[in-house]
This record gives structure tokens, sequence and C-alpha cells, in this order.
């Protein structure tokens, strides 16, 4: 039984590019002929498809209604990687099965604090820790920068670099239009209060 074996002249019928129109012919009970609301005219097979085509090489594109589908999303990437435990209230990597086992999960996976690398590992521990560290400090110290989530407008940085060609030291430094994975302040003043603080070694990140 093929799909438009029921089909008659002046029904509705539609197709994937031209949408909606109405069957006009019959030829031999094997060629259906479409006349469009756009005005074009085609020619399928009771199957739907196209027959200036070969059958064996194409779908089906004529329907008795509209077709309704969903786009395909782009897949989603997730961590994987779980072999190293990166353990901020000890400090360590950790990689021991049982103990792995016992404390992993996909909430640890996706909050990023598991590597397949040891070195990897130690590197975002220390990474990570330099972070919250600084973070925490902010947090604690300068009550205007308290909680503060950088917008595009402009925010004030902590970098480390050559000062007037002397030494290395932290300076407050500003950017604006860019987002940065660095700890932000919300004045620059606050930033500068946690240079001192860093500079004079009084914390050490």
């Amino acid at each position: 039984m093929a799909y438009f074996d029921d089909i008659k002249v002046g029904d509705r019928v539609w197709d994937f590019e031209h949408r909606y129109g109405k069957v006009v012919d019959i030829k031999d009970n094997k060629k259906i002929k479409v006349k469009f609301d756009n005005r074009f005219t085609n020619e399928y097979d009771f199957d739907g498809k196209n027959i200036y085509y070969n059958p064996k090489y194409v779908n089906q594109r004529l329907f008795l209604d509209e077709i309704n589908f969903e786009l395909p999303q782009k897949p989603k990437v997730e961590l994987r990687e779980n072999k190293y435990l990166i353990c901020l209230n000890d400090n360590i990597i950790d990689d021991d099965k049982e103990f792995i086992d016992a404390r992993i999960s996909d909430y640890t996976i996706e909050n990023g604090l598991t590597r397949d690398d040891a070195d990897i590992a130690t590197k975002a521990l220390k990474q990570i820790t330099k972070y919250t560290k600084l973070l925490a400090l902010r947090d604690q110290e300068c009550k205007d920068s308290r909680g503060f989530i950088p917008s595009i407008n402009k925010k004030y940085y902590i970098i480390y670099k050559e000062k007037d060609g002397v030494k290395n030291e932290y300076v407050a430094d500003w950017n604006k239009g860019v987002i940065s994975q660095e700890v932000p302040f919300a004045t620059k003043k606050d930033a500068e209060h946690i240079c001192f603080l860093l500079n004079n070694k009084q914390f050490k990140l």
C-alpha cells in the first residue's frame, strides 16, 4: 500500500520546499500533479517522491499535511575526567580508588574537581586555590567589592608585573569591555588595598 493510495484531485498536500498546494491531476494512478500556493507545479509518485529523480535515492517530500519536527541541538560537552580528585579541603590530589569511588560524584566532576592526569590535577589545584584565596581575601577586606560580579562596565583587577622597571609586584589595573577570569574589584581603592597586603607579604597567595 502506497502513502497516497486514497488521494483525490482537489486534496490539499504539503511539500518540504513549496509548502501547501492542491492536487490538480492524477495520471494513470501513478503520478500526482500538484499546483502549490506559490504557483509552482510539480509531480510525485504515490510514495510522495519527486518523479524526476530515481526513487531509490530520494526521500519522500510530499505529505497529506505539514510535518512538524524539532531541529537537533548541538551536543553538549560534558566533563568526564575522573581519575584524580582535587581535594580543596585537604590541599592534595588523591588517586586512592576506594576513596575516589566514595567521594566522587557527577556533581564533583561537573564542578571541574577531577582530572585524568596527576600533574595537570596538581596545577589545577594551585590555580583554583590561588583564585579562591584571593576571592576570599577580597570579600573579607573590601566592603565595596564584597561579592562583586563584573559586567561589561569598568572594573579593576590585580595583576603581577614589573613596576617602574625595578621589581615585580602586584598592581591594580582596570579592564573595560572584557570580563576577565581574574578576581574583579568594584573600585580601584579596593584593588590597591589588596595589592598593598600582597606586596608587603601580609598575605600569601
